[in-house]
């Protein structure tokens, strides 16, 4: 059978897209060899001039400053990686210019038909599904959608005022280069940079961008559901993903846990697709969505190696011609585009930045195998946090009959099963680094959608002699489901457990009128970086106020300090201990005042669980 590119051979618009083809490569070939020039330049500058004092790669792995040698030595370092990557990146594009240009001129020149078949086949789904399903999808996402915008106004948490503070707020230049903390979810700090200028500086403007993110997951999940297991498993997957709190919360956190999450589902349905069509337009989708899932944050290995893995798998269970070698030339250009779009922070912030800061450097093994056995707990219980007892039991027999039950998609779901699994084994060891629990929140839809198909499998078993009537039936206990645990949510005020320092408002509004000229602020790390952008927000410049902003204020003869009595808290398995305890010793020792130097501090404002305390030398 003629592929889309061999019809379209003699069409007008061939030409066209093998202009566009060799312009693209062209552009990644020369692009590359002048940024190598152009770094090369930039290291005689620097080994002739010496490294600008403000301008070098992170501390190292342990924070510690560096002196201005060693600071030159690994600034040279990661230029000379990125003169080497962009030196054989170009070369290789010049050295394989023609095939280069011939495969993507060929994935565009399919594109179009693949848009005209997906068209197709969502006329197609649209005409031959039933209203009350379709009606029941759209109620799903309403409600879902609601949910996330009735949560939106939660108070400021800690990482994504960090986000704001650290990146979104500054220069693209920082959102590209700077991974003073692994806290810069790049991808998604680009988003909300272009949020916050279109929308406004506000915290609303900052949550936009996973807001559309954790409202199009309902009905992603929707779709993978469907095409894996079935429309009835999509309906009731969809439903249970509009309703989990782990979804919720990373729906209003600005934080690029959602946008991942999103970014992974499509790139299920865009990879099964290439793996059992073998269209390059198809893969050319799977790779672009692949690249910015790995552009979100480096996390992004768990989600992807399970994804590449269960294709790997279903390519070889459906006998797809050519299913290995496409697989592996994708990984491999995915790689090679993932490097290249982190390395503006390799080559500015250096590369143990990003591949060897203190969350991801590897521990010893007799602080990781702990972890490690906790681990399966501490993720079992962030996939079910919030969820009602009933709930949870339920999924989980959903999730254990589709694997057993449901001959249809048994294959499909012992192989996605198998394969997420096997990532959580391997990745952590191979690492010696225990992931936090969030980073499962990709696990969450699969579930989901997994529990649907088995408790499809099962109504058909009990319903045998009224298979008619199943269809509806399990529409109709979705939307119960989704109604039920709505109502509970609500009613439990289950986001309030994820709330950091909700006093940070009213905190910044009494700060902005007591602190004067000269005055030091010393925020507590209970505190955290919400009272900070609270008062960005009010347009207060406390960076004036603090030491690590304003060296002039290490000698202020009066310093505010500002704790929480609820410490940090840490999610169990993470492997990070709570350091933070709510102790105005403990902030002192956290900025270096000399204790000794004041006398005893007085509180002058308490609200809630929030103190202001003033010291006086």
């Amino acid at each position: 059978m003629a592929t889309a590119s061999e019809k379209q051979a003699g069409s007008p618009d061939r030409p066209r897209h093998s202009r566009i083809a060799l312009f693209c490569v062209l552009c990644i070939a020369i692009g590359c060899t002048a940024v190598a020039c152009g770094l090369l330049l930039h290291a005689a500058l620097l080994l002739h001039r010496g490294a600008p004092a403000g301008y070098a790669p992170s501390p190292d792995s342990l924070g510690k400053p560096l002196d201005a040698a060693h600071r030159l030595h690994r600034h040279l370092v990661s230029i000379a990686i990125g003169i080497v990557f962009h030196l054989l990146l170009g070369a290789f594009a010049f050295v394989r210019l023609r095939s280069w240009t011939a495969w993507l001129d060929s994935a565009l020149a399919d594109i179009p038909g693949e848009i005209g078949r997906w068209r197709s086949g969502a006329a197609d789904w649209w005409r031959t599904e039933s209203r009350f399903r379709l009606a029941c999808l759209a109620a799903i996402v309403i409600v879902g959608a609601g949910l996330r915008v009735y949560y939106l106004s939660e108070p400021p948490r800690s990482d994504e005022s960090l986000t704001y503070l650290d990146f979104a707020n500054r220069s693209l230049y920082s959102v590209f280069t700077d991974y003073g903390a692994p806290n810069n979810h790049v991808f998604h700090s680009f988003l909300a940079w272009i949020s916050l200028r279109v929308f406004g500086r506000s915290l609303l403007a900052l949550r936009i961008p996973v807001l559309v993110a954790g409202i199009w997951i309902i009905p992603a999940a929707y779709f993978v559901g469907r095409r894996l297991f079935g429309p009835r498993a999509g309906i009731l997957g969809s439903a249970l993903c509009a309703v989990s709190p782990g979804l919720l919360l990373y729906s209003n956190e600005a934080r690029g846990y959602g946008i991942l999450t999103l970014l992974f589902l499509l790139s299920a349905l865009a990879g099964q697709e290439a793996v059992a069509r073998q269209s390059r337009a198809a893969w050319l989708a799977f790779c672009t969505l692949s690249v910015l899932g790995f552009w979100v944050a480096p996390f992004a290995v768990y989600p992807y190696f399970a994804l590449f893995g269960w294709l790997f798998l279903v390519g070889r269970a459906n006998g797809s011609p050519g299913a290995t070698k496409s697989l592996a030339q994708a990984a491999a250009a995915v790689g090679i585009a993932t490097a290249a779009a982190y390395m503006p922070i390799v080559v500015v912030s250096g590369p143990t930045a990003l591949l060897m800061n203190r969350y991801v450097k590897p521990a010893g093994l007799a602080h990781f195998l702990p972890l490690y056995a906790k681990m399966p707990g501490a993720i079992a219980n962030f996939i079910d946090w919030g969820l009602p007892a009933w709930l949870i039991a339920a999924i989980a027999v959903g999730f254990v009959a589709s694997i057993l039950l449901d001959r249809k998609s048994a294959r499909s779901s012992a192989s996605l099963a198998a394969a997420i699994a096997l990532t959580f084994v391997v990745l952590p060891v191979a690492q010696r680094v225990v992931p936090f629990s969030r980073i499962s929140v990709f696990v969450i839809p699969i579930y989901c959608t997994m529990a649907g198909a088995g408790w499809t499998a099962l109504a058909m078993r009990l319903a045998r002699q009224h298979e008619a009537r199943v269809a509806p039936a399990m529409d109709a206990a979705a939307i119960a489901v989704l109604t039920a645990t709505a109502f509970l949510l609500v009613r439990s005020n289950t986001m309030a457990a994820r709330r950091y320092f909700p006093e940070a408002r009213v905190v910044a509004e009494y700060l902005s009128h007591q602190l004067r000229p000269g005055d030091r602020l010393v925020v507590g790390p209970s505190a955290g970086a919400s009272l900070n952008f609270e008062l960005q927000m009010l347009g207060f410049d406390w960076r004036a106020y603090v030491a690590s902003e304003n060296p002039r204020n290490l000698d202020s003869p009066r310093i505010l300090t500002v704790l929480s009595r609820v410490p940090q808290l840490r999610q169990p398995g993470d492997g990070m201990p709570d350091l933070y305890a709510p102790t105005f010793a403990g902030a002192w020792q956290e900025e270096g005042v000399p204790i000794g130097r004041y006398g005893a501090p007085r509180r002058i404002f308490e609200y809630g669980d929030a103190e202001v305390f003033e010291s006086r030398r």
